[in-house]
């Protein structure tokens, strides 16, 4: 089974670990916007990659670098499928530009643990870069102490070029995280992989609200490379309504620093790798 995209999802919030309420929740709630933000930015890459948009280039009447919507959507099908394991938990249906794939307790590439429900994309192109519009509701995904039931509804825009691939993805999402809080999401983020190093750097910013709290997470190269958790450097900042904010750093390690504006500080342990 592969490796959780960003290894982030086993974040353990004991109560009274972190040292108050608005640490608490506001931290969770952080985690679980970043770990559904993993997920779509997954769905995305386990149907599309670099290839797409240039296997087609000699075809008469196309821009150099890219396939029709109708390919793009074959191609896709072609690619989820092959990446989902038992093979018996997944079924495609294509139509057009429509791809419909029903899984059951499927591990993917990436983050996509233990996926059940159905999930549309519809395929565009513009130019060289693939468009993928995806949709589902009450999807379910991740380990069995960290599921996630999630509704998404996003657009994603890939382009390749020097060995990079750019994944530009807007998002208006909804789902209920192994905490039991519901959320709702807003916003926008980029993927991008490097296709020589195997690294995938996310950077965005997005709203949430949860429960009775509404915040703004911004995410600054937040890296995963060869293991299972994110490179020293990556920094997540969640700010509340009243503009107080804690910011997590990252090692390296298992480990997570959290900071509230210098008054508050301490550390929290990440399970990386975490695969049941």
């Amino acid at each position: 089974m592969k490796k959780l995209f960003f290894g982030i999802l086993a974040l353990s919030l004991m109560a009274g670990c972190v040292g108050g309420y608005w640490e608490d929740g506001y931290i969770g709630d952080g985690y679980d916007s970043i770990a559904v933000v993993g997920y779509e930015g997954d769905l995305s890459g386990a149907a599309m990659d670099s290839s797409m948009g240039a296997t087609m280039a000699s075809k008469p009447g196309l821009a150099a670098g890219a396939i029709t919507a109708e390919e793009a959507a074959q191609k896709a099908a072609e690619r989820f499928e092959a990446r989902m394991n038992p093979k018996s938990c997944v079924s495609i249906q294509v139509t057009g530009a429509t791809v419909v794939a029903t899984v059951d307790d499927c591990n993917g590439s990436r983050g996509l643990v233990h996926m059940t429900g159905v999930i549309t994309f519809i395929y565009s192109v513009s130019g060289s870069d693939i468009i993928s519009d995806i949709t589902s509701t009450g999807l379910q995904v991740g380990t069995k102490r960290h599921r996630y039931t999630i509704d998404i509804n996003s657009r994603a825009v890939r382009s390749s070029a020097d060995g990079t691939v750019t994944t530009s993805i807007s998002t208006n999402g909804s789902g209920v995280g192994p905490r039991g809080v519901a959320f709702t999401r807003d916003g926008n983020y980029k993927i991008t992989y490097d296709t020589i190093t195997g690294c995938r750097t996310i950077n965005g910013s997005w709203t949430m609200l949860a429960d009775d709290r509404t915040e703004t997470t911004t995410v600054t190269d937040l890296k995963r490379c060869d293991t299972d958790c994110p490179e020293a450097g990556s920094k997540v900042v969640v700010e509340n309504g009243s503009g107080v904010s804690i910011e997590m750093t990252y090692d390296g390690t298992g480990t997570v620093k959290w900071n509230r504006g210098g008054i508050k500080s301490g550390n929290l342990k990440l399970s990386c790798g975490e695969k049941d």
